[in-house]
C-alpha cells in the first residue's frame, strides 16, 4: 500500500534520520530463530499460516498465520522503540506487523511520543495495480507472489482495519502519495499539539 514511500517521505519532511520497517526486524529475527522454533517467521504475511501445524484447519487460517508473525516480530519492535527512547532519538517504523494494540505502548507514555497510524489502499483494483506494477519494477522482489495472493493480502487488510477502528487508530487511505504525507504530518502535529 506505499508503507515504506510515505515512512520515508514523512520522515524527511519532519527532519528524522532514522526509518525502519519491520521486514527488516523480520529478517534479523529470521537469522537468530530457526524455522523450527519460529515457523511463521520465514514466510510472508499472507502464508505464514502455512508454516503453522494446526492453523489451516482454522476458521481463518490467514489471520492465525499472520497474527502469529506479527505476535514474534512484535519484540523486535518493542526492542526498537526501547532503543529509541533510550537514545532520545525520533523514529518513524513501517510495517505490517506493527498491528494497533499488539505493542502494549503503556511503558512509552511517560517518556516519548508513540504516534499510531494505519495507511491503507481501500480500493481493491489500486491495491492489484500497485503490486503488479511493483512487479514490473523489482523483479527480484517476486511479486507476482503478492498478486497471486492478493485475497489474503486484502483479508489482513480487512481485519488490519478492523482492528484499528477497535483501537481508535486513524487510517490513511493512501489513494494520493502527497495527500497522505499530508494526512500524515497534520496527524503528528496535531497529536504532538495535544
Amino acid at each position: 500500500v506505499g508503507k515504506t514511500a510515505l515512512a520515508i517521505e514523512a520522515a524527511h519532511r519532519l527532519g528524522i534520520d532514522r526509518v525502519l520497517s519491520t521486514d527488516n526486524i523480520r529478517q534479523v529475527m529470521r537469522i537468530m530463530l530457526s524455522p523450527e522454533l519460529m515457523p511463521a517467521l520465514h514466510a510472508s504475511s499472507f502464508d505464514a499460516w502455512r508454516n503453522l501445524p494446526g492453523v489451516a484447519q482454522s476458521d481463518d487460517p490467514v489471520i492465525e498465520g499472520f497474527l502469529a508473525q506479527a505476535s514474534a516480530v512484535s519484540v523486535g519492535v518493542r526492542a526498537v522503540l526501547d532503543r529509541a527512547v533510550n537514545e532520545n532519538t525520533s523514529l518513524v517504523l513501517d510495517g505490517v506487523s506493527l498491528l494497533p494494540g499488539l505493542v502494549d505502548l503503556t511503558p512509552f507514555h511517560d517518556v516519548a511520543d508513540v504516534i499510531v497510524l494505519v495507511v491503507a489502499t481501500l480500493d481493491p483494483e489500486a491495491f492489484r495495480a500497485r503490486f503488479e506494477a511493483r512487479g514490473t519494477e523489482q523483479e527480484r522482489r517476486g511479486t507476482h507472489r503478492y498478486v497471486e495472493n492478493l485475497d489474503a493480502i486484502l483479508r489482513i487488510q480487512e481485519y488490519y482495519l478492523e482492528v484499528a477502528d477497535r483501537n481508535g487508530v486513524p487510517i490513511v487511505d493512501n489513494d494520493s502519495k502527497d495527500r497522505s504525507v499530508l494526512l500524515i504530518l497534520r496527524h503528528v502535529v496535531d497529536t504532538l499539539g495535544s
